[in-house]
């Protein structure tokens, strides 16, 4: 294979240019996420001190309301969906990853027949 033994080594060696890109849209969408959790973080924080400031708010109600509030917290669907950890794993990660999912790939395989 082009003396590379990875599909992504064999990737960036066949399409330099393509794969800048995909490196380049992953990192404003990692960007993204970040943002995105930094301002449900600050959402929390903002509602448990609005909350805490009310005369009717026991500590005990408060934890409980908050602990309500973090179960149903959610990422908007598009922020997930442009950002890809894969893609930023180091070479042992990804060989890793590479050997499960192909080992993972087998078994499914296997149990389908």
């Amino acid at each position: 294979m082009l003396g590379v033994d990875m599909y992504r080594e064999r990737f960036m060696t066949l399409y330099p240019d393509e794969y800048g890109e995909v490196i380049a849209m992953q990192k404003v969408a990692e960007h993204t996420t970040q943002l995105h959790h930094v301002n449900l973080y600050n959402e929390i924080v903002e509602t448990i001190i609005k909350e805490f400031r009310r005369e009717d708010m026991s500590l005990h109600n408060l934890i409980e309301n908050q602990l309500e509030r973090l179960k149903r917290l959610s990422m908007r669907a598009n922020t997930l969906e442009d950002y890809n950890p894969v893609l930023h794993m180091d070479h042992d990660q990804y060989n890793a990853y590479s050997t499960i999912t192909t080992f993972l790939g087998a078994t499914q395989c296997s149990n389908a027949q």
